[in-house]
């Protein structure tokens, strides 16, 4: 992986500007009856201590993230029909947060740090009567993409069976 160029809260800012949308989630199935609530404080410390600051669930691959290429043509690189990639929760969990940090995989522009990073203009803020700090020009992290893959890290960081 590179570098990340921003910090969870950072990222947070760009999806939920003054926290503005953000919905703090509970799940029930791993203690919502006992306060567990994934608030913003809570996912960015879980991303960024817990699950980047952990155990590298790439380690067997030398922290490199095994990329299958296509081996039908035309395809980009998209996989071809009937071709599949399989990656453990923790893994999945691992690369949303690693993008929406600002990382990217080494010697490959992968496709969710790629969007991630592209300019859309028709994507919305979560909440349009917020103002958008203007430094963050409308991206798929500034709109619903954001907030869907946000959504996602919060049910990682609940997620107390999380492993590699």
């Amino acid at each position: 992986w590179t570098a990340t160029t921003r910090t969870a809260w950072e990222a947070m800012e760009i999806t939920f500007p003054r926290s503005a949308g953000w919905a703090n989630g509970c799940f029930w199935e791993v203690g919502c009856s006992a306060g567990r609530v994934m608030t913003q404080a809570v996912v960015a410390d879980w991303v960024e201590n817990e699950l980047l600051g952990g155990p590298d669930p790439f380690r067997e691959h030398g922290g490199e993230v095994p990329v299958p290429w296509p081996s039908q043509g035309g395809t980009g690189d998209q996989l071809g029909d009937g071709q599949y990639v399989a990656y453990s929760r923790r893994q999945v969990c691992f690369i949303v947060a690693k993008a929406v940090l600002g990382a990217d995989t080494q010697g490959y522009a992968n496709g969710l740090t790629r969007i991630l990073g592209k300019t859309v203009w028709r994507c919305g803020s979560p909440a349009p009567s917020v103002p958008r700090p203007p430094e963050h020009q409308p991206s798929a992290l500034s709109g619903d993409f954001g907030i869907s893959l946000w959504n996602l890290l919060s049910a990682c960081a609940a997620d107390p069976s999380l492993e590699d």
